[in-house]
């Protein structure tokens, strides 16, 4: 053993501490030695020599000492008075004092203690095999010489010791089985050199049988371990065990769809043939209204169908206090029985509890048997009084003739009322009970006695008094007139016991079925009531829940079905749930089974989107198979349909399961029910697949026609039966005209911003609704308040239920008057029958300028026709960055973030988080990457979003879908040299990894298919990660792709690179708008030598090395008074209209006082446009003319 630690310090000039301790004691001997080197210093350093002493210490304790000297090399031998844990310490002291002490690590001196073994017994052929594991450690981890183990074996509960002084790790022990259950277990010490080890314990095995006399209390959960527990009827309600403080008990409740039938079997008890046994259980119920049943049986096994001997026949249980039932029984002849208590109460019914089971030894006297046909009949007026009756018994227990009875007590609620002493065996008697104490359940217990004492007892309970009433029967509701609903039913003329009311005073209660604390009426005494439940112009549903009370308290609610009341919905009906959100009144109902829940989803909600793209739809969710649920709505008015059609949509879910295609074999009815009917007509059926046609994974419209109830009021529903996947959904629900002829704009959209002079695109979606092919039509794009349109574009055939996208290209210029624009979008359609769903929303183009530095202080001068512009260079700050850390960026901003390019290539709608939306970038929205600012925002301070530097980072989130992402950040211009890029990146969720590509490319930015690979990163980490790449010369842009599949959150900051340095390439010169320049403008000045007469406006812009144009500069107004038109030109104002001639192939536009371009095209041919009377300037190419309509 070494010297491990010193743990105090010395006085300076006392000795250093000694070193190289050690210690030497083998084979468990009390003696050894300890040796250890001198110090030849004092405790300050201090060189030394001259004499030393000694101390070697256990503890406080010296056990030796001597003399020694510093430097000196001491091994000393050591005696220690006993085996034991030792720290030996040693210290050297001269005249100032002792040294630092030096302590070894606790050891063991001496023989060890042996540890207990591991045993084990099985039990065969009549004798017990005992294992147990070699012993090869100690206690303490001290020295134990194996060859001298040996091993004692006891035998328990009867404590014998059956083995001693044993080598072998075996031993069997012949035990003949008892008769009595008795439980057997064995330990084993470990002895060596007289030194023993705590005994070692066994498993425990149980040998022979259960004997009377038997008792189970039930109040442990221990108690029942040995019972068989058989739920019979298979509802799920079986025996359990139920802590509840000094109440505890073994408990089965009710069912409410079935008889309760379930047992409770003991484990085997011996019984003797021709012996009789008392039998004894301790019952209750959960209630006073709730009656319960049980029997009890015997049977050769613990099943139900072995329980055929019945001690204790069916008996009712009508209170809630603890009672015990009793019975003897002989037994047919001697064996193994299994006691089976079997529970048999009614469904709908309360909990039946056991509190105890018990069977007494032999009972050796005759004693008197039960009485039969007891019998206890409450006062049919009410009154608190009974009449028991019964038949005395012929029989002792055991089966023997009785020759006389010495009397019979009649006791009520456990108090010794009647006795009676003149009933002969076998005689019917009675006793009327006048003098019951309370209104309620109460028992009666008749016990009849000979010579030899007691015997047993029978009890029956019963009800005094009136309980509280029956429920109504047959709720029903009429709706007469519109909104007001005439509730009736039948009335409550008994208790729940059937004891007839006759007269008794009986009042109701309608409340709101679905929340019973909105009560409509109380104290009502005639079973009708009337109810108006929606105003004019309104609807709803309503569920009536009638209530009878009496002074005895109040009955069960009885529902009526549900109602919708109030004013139809009109044609067209559409229940599309936009933004997760029902617009009419919908209902649900369960019609089979149980287990389903409706929800209102919006999109991503399940990992999909809404079939009709407005977030959200309708979604049942079924937990147990074969279960029906349906969806149905309020009233709709089909008075005046002609053709009128019930339409909506089903997503059909599909998967691969064991490598074969498993289909969606739910089954969807759709379902009509005419006003004042109770039934529902299913008008189409077939499994989700069928009516979808096999096209999986997709929402797919289902529809049939209502002509069969034109002229009718209806409702509608969808009901599904779970068969295989347990989700339903449904979207755009729809009742509507079927028209031959209906062409719909379903949907306009248009960027958001939009550069000058860039071309966008307004696409327009067009959906033929009519039961005919749509041809000869065409779609009319208009912008702001314009009276004609700007592009007519030709449509193209339309079959019913398809669609087509149509496409304006349209501009905005530099001008204020374009800063904006609203589009919106006409289908013009001869033949079409319902116009009203002809025009589009209006959808808005915001116009965004680079972020360049703009020419400054435009002037000019004006000579005959000729226009001289002069300007200030544009102050350009042509230094780079090397590093973007995104904290000068907008928050939250998706686009125009300085110069990085976002591209969203997959274009789908992004996911989001739960209960936060990210601002400007809400879940569902299309956008690539965004500028994320987790110090603002509802984000704020959030730990796990922080940035790698600053404040923001740029962010690219998961697809609604969990589809794979395709986003890019698209660098500026770089500087074209050989770079390396630096960049800090990170995934949000460990559990989601994202992953990424750098890529490269020497041609424009946004085209994607031209981009090169430098790296691909399989696995982002979630925390911030540096990653580098060299970037090859020549190269106009690098790029950060996020292309992860089921991710979440991919984040990017603090990225270096060299851009390139901003440099102005030449000027834009503007006219009214219109650019006069071919080719860039090289110097700071312009001439345009054929200014139209007039008044014009100029600006100029600066065109960069990297192709963005600047803002434009101040404007300039320049005017001359020469009127001339291109040669062959000619321009007339006249009443209501303006001819031109000559202008085809030019631009020609028309834009009135307010700014609104009335007219835009290129005229193949002289062009008569209308236009309401006013002042109008007509642009034709590069030239301008005012003129005046009529």
């Amino acid at each position: 053993m070494v010297g491990i630690f010193i743990p105090f310090k010395a006085y300076d000039k006392a000795p250093d501490a000694i070193t190289d301790l050690q210690t030497s004691f083998t084979d468990g001997s009390l003696t050894g030695k300890v040796s250890f080197k001198c110090p030849t210093t004092l405790f300050d350093g201090t060189a030394a020599s001259g004499n030393l002493t000694y101390k070697i210490m256990k503890k406080d304790s010296v056990l030796t000492t001597g003399p020694c000297s510093y430097g000196q090399a001491m091994s000393v031998d050591l005696t220690v008075p006993k085996a034991d844990l030792y720290t030996i310490a040693v210290v050297v002291t001269n005249s100032v004092g002792d040294g630092p002490v030096v302590k070894t690590k606790p050891f063991f001196i001496g023989k060890d203690t042996p540890k207990p073994t591991e045993v084990s017994i099985a039990y065969e052929n009549g004798a017990f095999k005992v294992n147990w594991k070699p012993v090869t450690t100690t206690v303490n981890g001290g020295y134990m010489d194996v060859s001298k183990l040996s091993y004692n074996v006891t035998r328990f509960p009867d404590s014998v010791v059956v083995a001693q002084n044993l080598t072998d790790t075996t031993y069997v022990d012949k035990v003949a089985e008892p008769e009595a259950k008795t439980s057997f277990y064995y330990t084993v010490i470990t002895e060596c050199d007289g030194i023993s080890s705590s005994p070692a314990e066994s498993n425990t095995v149980d040998l022979g049988n259960y004997v009377p006399p038997y008792e189970v209390k039930t109040t442990s959960s221990a108690s029942i371990n040995e019972f068989t527990v058989i739920d019979a009827n298979n509802d799920g309600k079986k025996w359990k065990y139920s802590y509840t403080g000094s109440n505890s008990s073994v408990n089965c409740a009710y069912s409410s769809t079935k008889d309760m039938d379930d047992w409770l079997i003991s484990p085997k008890i011996k019984f003797h043939g021709g012996k009789t046994y008392k039998f004894a259980v301790e019952v209750r119920g959960s209630s006073t209204t709730k009656v319960e049943r049980f029997e009890l049986k015997l049977g050769k096994e613990a099943t139900a169908e072995a329980q055929t001997l019945t001690v204790i026949d069916t008996t009712e249980v009508k209170t809630n206090k603890a009672t015990t039932y009793e019975a003897h029984f002989t037994v047919p002849e001697t064996g193994l029985y299994n006691l089976g208590f079997h529970g048999i109460s009614e469904k709908k019914n309360g909990t039946l509890y056991i509190r105890k089971i018990s069977v007494s030894a032999p009972v050796v006297v005759v004693l008197p048997a039960a009485v039969s046909d007891l019998k206890a009949e409450a006062d049919p007026s009410g009154a608190l009084k009974a009449v028991i009756s019964a038949t005395a018994p012929t029989h002792s227990a055991s089966g023997d003739t009785l020759t006389s009875l010495t009397k019979i007590e009649i006791a009520r609620n456990d108090t010794l009322v009647q006795t009676l002493t003149d009933v002969a065996p076998g005689k019917a008697f009675s006793w009327e009970d006048s003098d019951v104490k309370k209104k309620g359940n109460n028992t009666w217990k008749v016990t009849c006695y000979n010579e030899n004492g007691a015997g047993t007892a029978a009890s029956v309970t019963t009800f005094i008094g009136f309980d509280r009433p029956a429920p109504v029967d047959s709720v029903k509701v009429v709706e007469n007139p519109q909104g007001t609903l005439v509730v009736t039913w039948e009335p409550s003329l008994a208790d729940i016991n059937g004891k007839p009311f006759n007269g008794y005073p009986v009042t109701y209660t309608v409340a709101e079925a679905a929340n019973l604390s909105i009560v409509y009426a109380q104290g009502l005494t005639s079973p009708t009531y009337t109810h108006v439940a929606a105003e004019p112009g309104h609807q709803t549903f309503f569920r009536a829940a009638v209530f009878a009370e009496t002074a005895d308290g109040i009955s069960t609610g009885t529902t009526s079905a549900v109602t919708a009341a109030g004013t139809p919905y009109p044609m067209p009906y559409c229940e599309s749930f936009p933004d997760g959100v029902n617009s009419y009144n919908i209902a649900t109902r369960t019609t089979v089974g149980s287990g389903v829940k409706w929800s209102l989803c919006k999109d991503g909600n399940l990992g999909i989107n809404s079939a009709d793209e407005d977030n959200g739809f309708f979604a049942g969710r079924f937990t147990n198979l074969k279960s029906q649920a349906m969806v149905y709505s309020g009233k709709i008015d089909l008075t005046n349909a002609q053709n009128p059609e019930f339409s909506f949509y089903t997503y059909n879910i599909f998967s691969m399961q064991n490598g074969q295609p498993a289909y969606n074999i739910n089954e969807v009815e759709m379902l009509v029910r005419e006003l004042g009917k109770e039934d529902w007509d299913v008008i189409k059926k077939g499994t989700v697949n069928e009516l979808c046609e096999g096209d999986t994974l997709v929402w797919k419209k289902i529809s049939q026609s209502l002509v069969p109830y034109k002229g009718k009021q209806i409702q509608i529903g969808l009901r599904n039966r779970c068969l295989s996947y347990n989700w339903v959904m449904f979207d755009k629900i729809e009742v509507r005209e079927k028209l031959q002829h209906d062409l719909m704009v379903t949907e306009i959209t248009a960027p958001e911003n939009a550069k000058p002079n860039q071309e966008v695109a307004v696409n327009v979606i067009v959906k033929n609704y009519g039961a005919a092919k749509a041809t000869d039509y065409s779609v009319e794009f208009y912008r702001d308040n314009a009276p004609t349109p700007f592009r007519t574009v030709q449509g193209i055939e339309l079959a019913p239920e398809t669609e087509a996208t149509f496409n304006a290209g349209v501009k905005l210029s530099i001008l204020e008057s374009d800063a904006q624009a609203k589009y919106h979008a006409v289908v013009k359609y001869d033949l079409d029958e319902n116009t009203a769903n002809n025009t589009s929303d209006q959808v808005t183009i915001v116009r965004k300028f680079n972020n360049r530095a703009t020419p400054t202080e435009l002037r000019g001068g004006v000579i005959g026709r000729e226009v001289t512009l002069n300007w200030n260079v544009p102050s350009v700050d042509n230094t780079t960055s090397d590093l973007e850390s995104c904290e000068e960026f907008e928050s939250w901003a998706h686009e125009d973030v300085g110069d990085w390019t976002f591209i969203d290539v997959d274009g789908a709608p992004i996911g989001g988080f739960q209960n936060m939306e990210v601002p400007q970038n809400p879940q569902g929205s299309r956008r690539a990457f965004f500028v994320f600012d987790h110090k603002n925002g509802p984000f704020a301070n959030t730990s796990d979003m922080v940035a790698h530097s600053g404040d923001k980072y740029l962010a690219s989130l998961f697809r609604l879908d969990d589809g794979q992402v395709d986003d890019w950040a698209v660098s500026p211009m770089l500087d074209g040299s050989q770079q390396t890029v630096t960049f800090w990146a990170r995934s949000y969720s460990a559990r989601y990894a994202e992953k990424m590509q750098i890529l490269y490319t020497n041609g424009s930015a946004t085209a994607t298919d031209d981009y090169e690979v430098l790296q691909t990163v399989d696995t982002v980490p979630n925390t911030w990660t540096l990653y580098s790449v060299n970037v090859p010369a020549g190269a106009k842009h690098f790029a950060i792709r996020s292309y992860a599949k089921g991710a979440f959150m991919f984040m990017l900051d603090d990225i270096t690179f060299r851009g390139l340095p901003k440099k102005v390439d030449g000027y834009n010169v503007y006219r009214d708008g219109k650019i006069l320049n071919t080719a860039l403008v090289a110097e700071n000045k312009y001439v345009d030598p054929k200014l139209p007469k007039g008044e014009h406006t100029f600006h100029v812009t600066a065109v960069y090395n990297d192709g963005l144009e600047s803002a434009p500069s101040n404007s300039y107004v320049g005017y001359t008074s020469v009127n001339q038109l291109t040669d062959g030109i000619s321009v007339n104002a006249g009443h209501g209209f303006i001819a031109i001639i000559g202008a085809e192939g030019k631009e020609v536009s028309i834009i009135n006082m307010t700014g609104i371009n009335c007219y835009n095209a290129v005229p193949e041919s002289s062009v008569r446009v209308p236009l309401a009377a006013g002042v109008y300037l007509v642009r034709i190419a590069d030239e301008n003319i005012k003129v005046i309509v009529r």
